[in-house]
């Protein structure tokens, strides 16, 4: 084929592609068939498997009583409060539901009609999904936009309504939690000078009632790595208890002159479970011994590690703890600063507590940079991906892609409709696991803090990537091949720019049925139960760690079926409600864009007045979104300092210590069915202090499978 000019190949494409405006319902329709049968296949994998396998699939409790106030109770979501993060969830899944639902009963069915009755047709180019768009209403119809401008401010007024009751409940409900009631304070960065409890309390006088107790952090790294240490050796001697035990279940004799196996380690044991392959299993025992030994005598004189630069400090009134966490007490920047109230022992990262601001503050720059330099290279697939929903608009633009066109319309509309969704999901999880890794490497003390931060980066890359960059080069894509025509900017923006929506549609419709279905099937943890748990677990604790769920990432998505083990009390809620706002400032700013665009048959603006009072709204918003900051922002982490029954209540102490002070290991030794065997007789010769020995949460057959006990 001869190659030709660029103005030919305008000039042929605005002809050619005239006959292609349709194949965006092509898209559409490839988009919901195969998200429609990928969902229906795992539901219907789902019903055949849930009965057989109840460690993945665990029986819905039903409800005691069916009528309809239980249904309204439902619909409501009265919901259990007393794990916050879950209940929140869930709320916000209502919310999100009571948000759109108007919209999609009541402004859907208004506009469509609109658009469609008497508009521009296929004459002008316009056909397939884009025939119920915008572009699609008639240039001598211009008074119809009146009704989108009268939608969109329904819909903003139902918005910042709803975020406004949300905020309001969630306040009121974290207030009356316990965790309103918390009175110990850790202080990060404390001076040098601040060393003693006597030195600290002067500054803490201002506050009411007196300091119950004032305990300084210290690096115990070395009982760290001693620990984790006793944690290889455990591993190690519960792979050959269980390996002695299946071996005399199937007769197979083991030495008789010492309980412990006299035998060294095959070479094909992995490197990374352990270096010395040639290591004895009495060498093996004698080291974990001699380690818990030394882990019970430094426990018991912790003052022998060195301090670091961070205390806890307990208050005896509650609410002057929540006072402490909003004072400046220091006047040297850096210091006595950040100042949180942990949850638990488990809401607090161990090895960031004895970072300093300085460090902290350098670690923050380079992975907040990291973070956007990542951020900015992920714009050219991001544009890429937006110019593959659109590709058969270029088509005839660019010549080495002209056998696409001639591709059958199923195909064309997989590639424009699945393709480009399926991409750019996987981005996204890619970016949510370099974000997730950068943050925590920040420094931060505070597992709930950190949640916060990757909330709000995780947020942003989306809005910025998934909405602002694919709505551009989605409909820009579509502009290319009427650019050198006589019609004007304004009038190809205003007709082109719209059919960016075209991707939305299948990338929510696959978004909706795969991650709805995924999350009821748990492919994840299936193919983990029946296909790698075979291969890989050979002790107790390796089918204890598959059976368990790892702890929920709030900032990057919340399975609904995972089991939650640390509840940072739901402050992932505020952030979300509101994250809806930026959504809203950009259909707003979007909205406005196409009235100003928007052309009569003779090319002279006819929306100014809608594009006027939709900027109007955005300047509203605004002062919303002010008003809505300065009323809540005080609340949302801190209690007021009123006499709330929750903060004048008695408070139970939580007595925060690093996990290594007390934390133990377990060895766990399957049974066998009938009787019980003692091979090496762990449970009389190791220190109970540090690894405790376990034979009660699995059993194991005569061919040496194992089986875990219900729970």
């Amino acid at each position: 084929m001869q190659p030709y000019s660029q103005t030919e190949g305008f000039g042929e494409a605005f002809g050619k592609v005239q006959m292609l405006r349709g194949v965006s319902l092509s898209s559409f329709i490839a988009s919901l068939s195969s998200s429609l049968a990928a969902f229906l296949v795992q539901i219907g994998v789902f019903f055949l498997i849930s009965k057989r396998y109840p460690s993945i699939y665990p029986a819905i409790p039903r409800l005691h009583k069916k009528s309809w106030g239980s249904f309204l109770k439902a619909v409501r979501y009265d919901g259990d409060q007393s794990h916050l993060d879950s209940y929140f969830f869930l709320r916000y899944l209502r919310t999100i539901v009571i948000m759109f639902l108007p919209a999609a009963i009541f402004i859907t069915p208004m506009l469509i009609p609109l658009n469609y009755i008497h508009g521009k047709g296929e004459r002008s180019g316009v056909s397939g999904l884009d025939a119920i768009a915008w572009s699609n209403v008639g240039l001598q119809y211009c008074s119809r936009y009146w009704a989108h401008l009268l939608s969109s401010l329904l819909l903003v007024v139902h918005v910042c309504r709803l975020i406004w009751v949300e905020l309001s409940c969630y306040v009121k409900i974290r207030h009356e939690a316990p965790q309103a009631a918390l009175r110990t304070v850790l202080i990060d960065s404390l001076p040098a000078d601040w060393d003693t409890a006597e030195k600290i309390r002067p500054h803490l006088k201002l506050f009411p009632g007196k300091v119950s107790a004032i305990s300084f952090n210290r690096d115990f790294s070395k009982l760290s790595n001693k620990l984790a240490r006793c944690e290889q050796l455990a591993r190690l001697l519960e792979r050959e208890e269980t390996d002695a035990i299946q071996r005399q279940l199937k007769g197979i004799s083991t030495t008789a002159t010492s309980p412990i196996p006299q035998r060294r380690f095959p070479k094909w044991v992995r490197v990374w479970e352990w270096m010395h392959t040639t290591r004895s299993t009495d060498a093996i025992f004698e080291e974990l011994r001699q380690l818990c030994d030394q882990i019970i005598q430094e426990r018991e004189n912790p003052q022998g590690f060195p301090m670091v630069n961070s205390a806890f400090v307990t208050f005896e009134n509650p609410i002057a703890a929540h006072m402490f966490c909003q004072t400046v007490i220091h006047t040297r920047w850096g210091y006595v600063t950040p100042k949180s109230l942990p949850i638990s022992d488990d809401d607090i990262v161990w090895g960031n507590i004895c970072i300093n601001w300085l460090e902290r503050s350098i670690r923050t720059a380079i992975s907040n940079t990291v973070i956007l330099v990542f951020t900015a290279i992920c714009i050219v697939p991001v544009s890429l991906i937006g110019l593959l929903s659109q590709i058969i608009y270029l088509t005839r633009v660019v010549t080495w892609l002209e056998w696409i066109s001639n591709l059958p319309e199923w195909t064309i509309g997989v590639i424009q409709g699945v393709l480009p969704a399926l991409l750019l999901t996987t981005l996204l999880r890619g970016f949510a696991a370099g974000v997730e890794h950068l943050v925590k490497i920040q420094g931060i003390s505070s597992k709930s803090i950190i949640t916060l931060r990757i909330q709000d980066f995780y947020f942003y890359f989306m809005f910025l990537q998934a909405t602002v960059i694919i709505s551009l080069s989605a409909g820009l894509t579509t502009i290319v091949n009427e650019a050198s025509d006589s019609i004007s900017i304004a009038a190809l923006l205003a007709k082109n720019l719209p059919k960016a929506s075209n991707y939305f549609l299948s990338y929510v419709l696959l978004q909706a049925l795969s991650v709805g279905s995924q999350a009821l099937l748990r492919t994840d943890r299936l193919i983990s139960n029946l296909i790698l748990s075979p291969i890989n677990d050979r002790t107790v604790t390796d089918h204890i760690e598959r059976r368990n769920v790892p702890d929920i990432e709030w900032g990057i998505f919340v399975p609904v079926y995972s089991n939650l083990s640390r509840d940072s009390g739901g402050i992932f809620y505020p952030s979300a409600i509101k994250h809806l706002l930026t959504g809203l400032y950009f259909m707003q700013v979007s909205v406005a864009s196409l009235f100003l665009l928007v052309r009569d048959k003779h090319g002279k603006p006819q929306c100014i007045g809608q594009a006027v009072l939709m900027i109007i709204a955005i300047g509203l918003t605004a002062l919303f979104h002010h008003i809505l900051c300065r009323a809540f922002d005080p609340l949302l982490f801190y209690s007021p300092t009123i006499l709330d029954e929750s903060l004048a209540r008695p408070s139970t102490d939580i007595m925060l210590t690093h996990r290594d002070l007390n934390s133990t290991l377990t060895i766990r030794i399957p049974q066998p069915k009938s009787g019980k065997i003692e091979c090496l007789n762990l449970r009389k010769r190791l220190n109970p202090g540090v690894v405790v020995v376990c034979d009660d949460e699995a059993e194991i057959d005569t061919c040496g499978k194992i089986k875990l006990k219900p729970i």
